[in-house]
């Protein structure tokens, strides 16, 4: 039974990952208009605020500043989320696979 909700809780991650991600690119092609304005990118925050939120405490690296142009500056907003999504899956696999291991032993 645990095994079951801790995988539903990796996919739940995932899938709420991605839909913020496509989420955030979507905006970003919407918003990011080629433009000398600094509050351009204000139309990306409803995805950007829980993309940082998903991918904290990696995500504090993109408040300490970044010298890259804006593909890093994006790496820096969506690599965090992904980052702890992969965590995720590597704390629920092992315990699923002894799961397995020990239900074809009681067999």
């Amino acid at each position: 039974m645990t095994v079951i909700r801790a995988q539903w809780k990796l996919v739940t991650h995932a899938a709420v990952v991605l839909a913020l991600t496509l989420f955030y690119v979507a905006l970003w092609f919407i918003y990011m208009e080629p433009s000398t304005d600094p509050l351009s990118g204000l139309g990306l925050i409803p995805a950007f605020i829980p993309l940082a939120v998903l991918g904290l405490p990696w995500s504090l690296l993109l408040f300490l500043g970044h010298t890259g142009g804006d593909l890093v500056l994006h790496l820096l907003i969506l690599g965090p989320a992904w980052v702890n999504l992969g965590i995720h899956a590597l704390l629920v696999w092992p315990d699923e696979r002894k799961n397995r291991a020990d239900r074809a032993g009681h067999r």
